[in-house]
């Protein structure tokens, strides 16, 4: 029974560490707008003074962002704002 504990616990442990991994360095901080994290897989369609536009293929009209980068963007220090 301890052991079986255990082994679900390293498991656990590994999967929040992989998880961690995953969501956090899959983003880079932006140099123009204050450190806003940016996906690293995004591609810059178009860039102004006030505002970058980027193709990223996990965001959609339909569904949004992904929890992941809302948790990532919230994280990071930033708040939804309508």
């Amino acid at each position: 029974m301890k052991k079986a504990v255990t082994t679900v616990l390293a498991i656990l442990l590994m999967g929040a560490a992989i998880f961690y991994f995953v969501a956090f360095f899959a983003y880079i901080p932006s140099n123009k707008f204050f450190s806003f994290p940016v996906p690293k897989n995004a591609k810059l369609v178009k860039g102004k003074e006030c505002v970058n536009i980027y193709d990223w293929s996990k965001a959609s009209e339909e569904n949004g962002i992904p929890s992941g980068y809302k948790l990532v963007i919230k994280s990071k220090g930033w708040k939804e704002r309508n």
